[in-house]
């Protein structure tokens, strides 16, 4: 399976350009032109890399990187295309949660390589130990106190999600904005249907999901670690 870019740049000739040399080298090519766009096909896909502009026609790069980082809780990497190289924009950059820059213009190999490489660190830490938990998400499996789990894809995406933000809490609204998108139109109580699944497939790890009623969801490994 291609790994997923997100490419949010408003010059129509550039961003095409960059999404063609990107799918012709089997990168799975997803596009937008200005900060809401981006925002609702961030909310709608398991991206790998996002690479943002930070002069956009209606809400500005920085804005967008927080939006993603805070209320959607995107964790893949962002890198911000851009002409401004000023220590002060670079600074509000990171402090939106941008990983790296790569300043206008550019070449395409240089930051393909810089996306390589974030990757390859993503990939070392694809499997990952959660106490009696372990999770593969290059291979979408779960793994409790040595037996495998089967957990449908929402489920799988949900437990991903809250066990790699450890100890912080969700409500159900940011939960249902990351995991089923902007566009959904169900009730939120879905959530609490699929941790409830979720719970009883867990086994005697079910107690790492944390419900703090009135405000939402965490994932915590209990004192021990192998769960109760």
């Amino acid at each position: 399976m291609h790994e997923k870019i997100l490419i949010v740049e408003d010059d129509r000739s550039l961003r095409e350009i960059m999404s063609d040399y990107f799918t012709a080298n089997q990168y799975e090519a997803v596009c937008a032109s200005c900060g809401r766009e981006a925002l609702e096909k961030a909310a709608l896909s398991d991206l790998a890399v996002i690479l943002l502009d930070i002069n956009l026609p209606d809400i500005d790069g920085f804005h967008v990187c927080s939006a993603m980082r805070s209320e959607l809780c995107i964790t893949a990497p962002v890198l911000f295309i851009t002409a401004r190289i000023s220590e002060a924009d670079k600074l509000n950059g990171y402090a939106c949660g941008a990983d790296d820059y790569i300043t206008k213009p550019f070449s395409l190999p240089v930051l393909q390589a810089k996306i390589t490489a974030m990757l390859k660190r993503r990939g070392l830490n694809a499997v990952k130990q959660y106490g009696g938990i372990l999770i593969d998400r290059n291979e979408h499996t779960v793994t409790v106190q040595g037996e495998k789990t089967d957990l449908a894809l929402k489920e799988f995406e949900l437990l991903s999600f809250l066990a790699g933000n450890e100890g912080r809490l969700f409500s159900r609204q940011q939960l249902l904005i990351r995991i089923w998108g902007y566009d959904f139109d169900g009730s939120d109580r879905v959530i609490d249907d699929h941790i409830r699944k979720l719970r009883k497939k867990l086994g005697k790890c079910r107690d790492y999901i944390r419900t703090v009623h009135g405000a939402g969801y965490s994932f915590r490994i209990p004192e021990g670690g192998k769960g109760s």
